[in-house]
């Protein structure tokens, strides 16, 4: 089966560029979309990133510069997909732009999905919403990269910081919240060095440190060496926070020292949670993707297939398949634009053999297969009376759901019909012939 020499790339923020640029630089065509009137993701909000303390506004345009002076990508903002119909080297893909309502198809040969994430925030939980003074980390991101670090109620410079992490990540049984986010803790530890530099007092109590990554150790390394204060504090007893006259007070018991302990902070910062973005269940369901216990999209396989999605030609990148950082996310973006790449170079793909076939003298337009089909390969042709199912065989999988389901029998899995399956149970279990003969 042919493949068409184009990229739709879903997402425009770092990990979507980064796919975007490396597909462009092999010579082959390539779209980007992004549903944002601009690009750049959240990378775009960040003010400097570690380990080497650059801006991220700096990178992200860089980034930017040399997708809208690359000859083979094609950039389309303000828009989303709105169909995507067809299999892998052949989808037919519908883009709407939001700002005029008009829409756009598409023929391409392989997706990636760089969706990015969203951080939580933690809307009507405590200590968040007590006071304009409790803000988030990706907040105070925003508010360093417009060098605006100041405190809301009184449009001061704080000079008590109180860093809390893993809000919303790491709690067993709440459902979404249950995974590491992985970036909080090394973003949350550059956060309180970087405010050293404004700041007196800096206090991060925290449940576990995971600095994890190359040059990541140095960084915590570095808050300790600029005296930023670090306390533990018990998961299951967390800290109480209160307001009086304006003011934030803190309390809890630090675990390895065994003392209750107070903090008046004047800048309450929490680290929540990297969570899927809004709109995931309509990208899940527009791809035919399925989705982990943390609501982001799953791969192929962990280890053997981490780019590569269940429905063939769909690639996933970046935070899109789960919580990381822009290292991890520009990394694993590279790698999907690889596989798009070298499907795209082959020209041609081949398809799975054993698929699945409908006999149509046996259906009886029930539609159990049209709906247990999980990669969306059976459709109801309605040009016959009655309807027949029918299968598109590069969408299928021969995974048998539907030949299972049906309560006709009137689908059979090609090279695995009943009659084979029986042939080779028989030959399984009839005895060895008897050699050699004779009595010795």
């Amino acid at each position: 089966m042919s493949v068409e020499p184009h990229t739709l790339v879903v997402g425009g923020g770092v990990s979507g560029l980064r796919a975007a640029l490396d597909i462009d630089s092999r010579g082959f065509k390539v779209t980007l979309v992004e549903r944002e009137p601009e690009l750049g993701g959240n990378l775009a909000k960040l003010s400097t990133l570690f380990q080497d303390n650059e801006k991220a506004s700096d990178v992200i345009e860089r980034m930017v510069m040399a997708a809208r002076v690359s000859k083979n990508l094609t950039i389309m903002t303000d828009s989303e997909v709105v169909d995507v119909e067809g299999y892998i080297g052949n989808f037919d893909v519908t883009v709407k732009n939001n700002a005029t309502d008009k829409t756009e198809k598409l023929r391409v040969g392989a997706i990636i999905v760089a969706t990015g994430f969203q951080s939580w925030v933690p809307e009507g939980i405590p200590p968040y919403g007590m006071s304009p003074d409790v803000i988030t980390l990706a907040q105070l991101e925003e508010m360093k990269r417009d060098n605006k670090v100041l405190c809301p109620s009184s449009g001061k410079l704080p000079k008590k910081v109180m860093f809390v992490g893993c809000v919303g990540s790491r709690q067993p049984g709440v459902q979404g919240h249950e995974h590491c986010s992985r970036y909080c803790c090394t973003a949350m530890v550059k956060a309180a060095a970087d405010m050293t530099e404004i700041g007196d007092d800096i206090l991060i109590l925290y449940d576990d440190i995971r600095t994890f990554g190359k040059g990541h150790e140095e960084v915590h390394r570095s808050a300790h060496e600029k005296f930023v204060i670090f306390s533990r504090f018990d998961r299951t007893k967390p800290a109480k926070t209160t307001v009086a006259d304006g003011a934030l007070s803190v309390k809890w018991r630090d675990i390895l020292s065994g003392d209750d302990l107070e903090f008046h902070p004047d800048l309450l910062v929490l680290a929540t949670a990297m969570m899927p973005p809004e709109g995931v269940e309509k990208v899940s369901h527009l791809f035919s993707l399925t989705r982990s216990a943390d609501g982001f999209f799953n791969e192929e396989h962990i280890k053997l297939a981490p780019l590569t999605t269940h429905t063939a030609g769909v690639m996933i990148a970046g935070a899109a398949q789960s919580a990381k950082d822009s290292t991890d996310s520009t990394t694993q973006a590279s790698g999907a634009a690889a596989k798009a790449t070298s499907l795209m170079a082959q020209g041609e793909v081949e398809i799975e053999s054993t698929v699945a076939y409908v006999l149509e003298e046996l259906c009886s337009s029930c539609h159990t297969c049209a709906t247990a089909c999980p990669y969306g390969a059976i459709s109801m042709d309605t040009s016959k009376k009655p309807e027949i199912a029918v299968v598109t065989e590069a969408e299928c999988h021969g995974c048998g759901t539907c030949a299972a389901g049906c309560p006709s029998s009137a689908i059979i899995m090609r090279h695995s019909t009943d009659e084979q399956i029986t042939a080779m149970v028989e030959a399984f279990l009839m005895p060895p012939p008897v050699t050699g003969g004779g009595d010795s």
